[in-house]
């Protein structure tokens, strides 16, 4: 058992040093601005949303190892590797402690469980960190309430309530734990005290009552200028969240959960309504002294079914579910896996001996037998991401322009910081890593007007004329694009940063932290005039939001234009969109399926005005399903999508010939492409659960490998630690 966790964890240190970049992705541009000193308001930062998350504990964790380490983003992810690593570790020793000094070797589920590479989305970015931690916090409380029978020592105290206190300081995947489990920290401290018999043992009950009242108030903190998130959506059915509920607690078993959601969701709710079962039944059977413990479990196991329900709740109807393997992204695994740490502790705890002995090697040979697929699914994340941040990072090897490394990895980056790609300027002069490389733009090397005008909000036009450090100058802006029926001039001067609200042209308005204008339309041309100061970094480009032959409901964006104005000027530029429509005739290759639909969508999976649907398409989530036609091997469906827009796409397998039903549908994606003219795209089709075991031996060589080696540590243990063992297996 000891050997798998070895094992485990050595494969996932290969990976870290032989797979991962040190490239930011996604969410860890954000800590960019604090690690480069650019943030001026530390404690602001740290208590910022993140979409419904508030994670100061975590920020602050990450933020410091990226000082410490002069910004290397793999550092987050070995943290999260030891953390997990950790967890595992620990579990082990409480389940043994509890089985009396006995190891199983189905304790072996903790390692695989947290270690598999199926969490490569989780394990190698480390942004997840800020999710991993939570999990963590609750599964020590969790620990904590398995290990005792009563909550009668400063050590489990501590850890109980220092958790508790941490979870709504590490986002709301730790806050919606909190109000259950500090009602049954009060409970503990209530009864310490009362049953207590020295002064330190009541002193334990006022510093659980005492952690309960801080935790229930950093939950009230919380929601003090809380701002719901931009993409909330209505209130699903309660069908649709509760199907959603229980796909989220199958991914306990790993990503390849998503492969057959009937089969995945059956098991898991088999398993927890047996270990539900066996749980109120022996609360109902023990005496009253001996039911603490039990209800410390069940309450952990409600909170643990609120959970998933909260997360089925607000997953249901979200815009961009289908994007990810069915609804869920592969970093949604680690979440679900204290479900199946409850239960098992519940087998251990007060099921029949055969019968939890049986249910705990079920679920371990299971997760022992899913590695290979779930693996697959790691890599296919791990693909995903490399073609990005290898080619960012050749590029920051070249030592090019920050202009063409931003142009060119612009799919990779333009998400997640300002158009301006000011946080790479930021690494840039901070020396970190490869984007020290970074060579200037010609522009940059020009002195810069001062800075002070722009940042006062309380000069009047008058002042800022009269002043002898700076005066304004007019821009008139001509946007030519005969296939825009409304544009928007998106602007802001040093970095993108908006001027004070007397030199604003009328109707704009600032999004983001920039200047939104309105343009006039003249004809085939776009009109706007702003004022700025003489010699300032004038940023700017065109928002498209409306078309001549059809509403376009997502934003086009032109242009990272940027120039030094010195006098009054006119400004002409000529779009380099068009927005006209191509024909993409969809072909997906999959002999085996009777029925697939298309799902699909542009810039970002937004929908196309109904008058451009294909024949059959409805729209679920603001998503696009379009029926395809079988053709001999392959599906057959056209759409008309506009010219150099994001094309996304993907797969729904709804029905299969034969027996194999029950594993339908199936979801395969996430492609995409950009059009240029008329084409046909051929796809053959991938993930499913036979392509999940061919791609699984086609990395035949790791998986042998890691079972040679797993075969030789095991038997080293038994020869050189079997000998210190009774002929009964007790412990000598």
């Amino acid at each position: 058992m000891w050997s798998i966790w070895l094992v485990m964890l050595l494969i996932a240190l290969i990976f870290l040093v032989r797979d991962t970049y040190n490239i930011p992705f996604s969410e860890d541009w954000w800590l960019v601005p604090p690690l480069t000193g650019h943030e001026p308001n530390l404690l602001q930062w740290l208590w910022a949303q993140n979409n419904e998350h508030r994670i100061p504990f975590p920020r602050l964790i990450l933020l410091l190892l990226l000082k410490a380490t002069h910004g290397d983003f793999r550092t987050g992810m070995l943290l999260n590797i030891v953390v997990l690593s950790s967890l595992a570790f620990v579990s082990i020793l409480v389940v043994r402690y509890i089985r009396g000094g006995r190891t199983s070797y189905a304790d072996a589920f903790f390692p695989i469980a947290l270690l598999h590479l199926g969490n490569w989305e989780n394990m190698y970015w480390s942004w997840q960190f800020t999710q991993i931690l939570p999990t963590v916090l609750t599964c020590a409380i969790l620990l904590v309430i398995v290990s005792v029978r009563h909550l009668y020592t400063w050590e489990k105290a501590i850890i109980a309530g220092t958790s508790l206190i941490l979870l709504p300081l590490s986002g709301a995947n730790g806050l919606i734990f909190v109000p259950g489990l500090a009602l049954w920290l009060s409970y503990s401290g209530v009864r310490q005290w009362r049953l207590g018999e020295g002064r330190s043992e009541k002193w334990i009950g006022a510093f659980l009552v005492g952690m309960a009242v801080v935790a229930l108030a950093l939950t009230g903190l919380y929601f003090v200028g809380y701002q719901s998130p931009p993409h909330d959506t209505p209130n699903p059915t309660f069908t649709a969240a509760l199907w959603a509920s229980l796909q989220f607690l199958a991914l306990g078993f790993g990503p390849v959960a998503r492969t057959s959601w009937i089969l995945s969701t059956i098991t898991i709710f088999g398993l927890l309504t047996i270990s539900a079962g066996v749980l109120v039944f022996n609360i109902v059977r023990l005496e009253h002294r001996q039911r603490y413990r039990a209800l410390g479990v069940l309450v952990f196991l409600g909170n643990m079914m609120l959970f998933a329900l909260a997360i089925g709740w607000g997953r249901a109807e979200v815009l961009h579910l289908p994007v990810w393997g069915g609804i869920w992204p592969t970093r949604y695994v680690l979440l679900a896996v204290p479900a199946l740490f409850t239960a098992y502790f519940i087998w251990e705890l007060y099921a029949p001996a055969q019968i939890g002995k049986s249910l705990r090697w079920f679920v371990f040979g299971g997760m022992l037998l899913l590695i290979p697929l779930n693996t697959v699914h790691g890599f296919w994340w791990q693909k995903w991401y490399a073609a990005g941040a290898e080619a960012l990072e050749q590029d920051l090897r070249k030592g090019l322009p920050l202009d063409t490394v931003a142009n060119r990895n612009r799919e990779f980056l333009f998400r997640w910081m300002d158009s301006n790609f000011d946080r790479l300027r930021m690494l840039r002069d901070a020396h970190v890593g490869l984007f020290a490389n970074i060579v200037p733009d010609p522009v940059e090397t020009e002195a810069p007007v001062d800075d002070a005008m722009v940042s006062s909000v309380s000069l009047s036009k008058a002042s800022l004329n009269n002043s002898t450090n700076f005066s304004l100058i007019t821009q008139e802006f001509h946007y030519n694009m005969s296939q825009a029926s409304a544009v928007e001039l998106v602007w802001g001067v040093n970095g993108w940063q908006p001027l004070p609200d007397l030199l604003w042209p009328a109707g704009t308005n600032v999004i983001d932290n920039v200047m939104h204008t309105p343009m006039t339309q003249e004809g085939d041309t776009f009109i706007a005039k702003v004022e700025v100061p003489v010699n300032s970094t004038l940023d700017y480009c065109f928002l498209l939001t409306k078309s001549e032959s059809f509403d376009i409901t997502w934003p086009m964006c032109d242009g990272n234009y940027q120039e030094i104005p010195s006098n009054d000027n006119l400004v002409e530029i000529n779009s380099r969109l068009s927005i006209t429509l191509n024909t993409q005739e969809i072909r997906y290759i999959r002999p085996e399926a009777s029925e697939v639909k298309l799902i699909w969508g542009v810039n970002d999976w937004k929908p196309m005005p109904e008058a451009l649907w294909p024949a059959g398409t409805e729209v679920r989530n603001n998503i696009m399903y379009t029926p395809m036609t079988k053709v001999g091997d392959a599906f057959v469906v056209k759409v008309e999508v506009p010219a150099n827009t994001a094309f996304q796409y993907g797969f729904q397998i709804t029905k299969r010939q034969g027996l194999f039903d029950i594993i339908y549908p199936v979801w395969d994606g996430n492609y995409q492409n950009m059009p240029t003219d008329d084409d046909t795209i051929e796809v053959v089709g991938g993930i499913t659960l036979l392509s999940d075991v061919s791609d699984a031996l086609a990395y035949k060589l790791y998986f042998l490998a890691g079972g040679v080696t797993l075969l030789s540590v095991w038997l080293a243990n038994f020869f050189i630690f079997g000998f210190f063992k009774d002929i009964d297996g007790s412990p000598a």
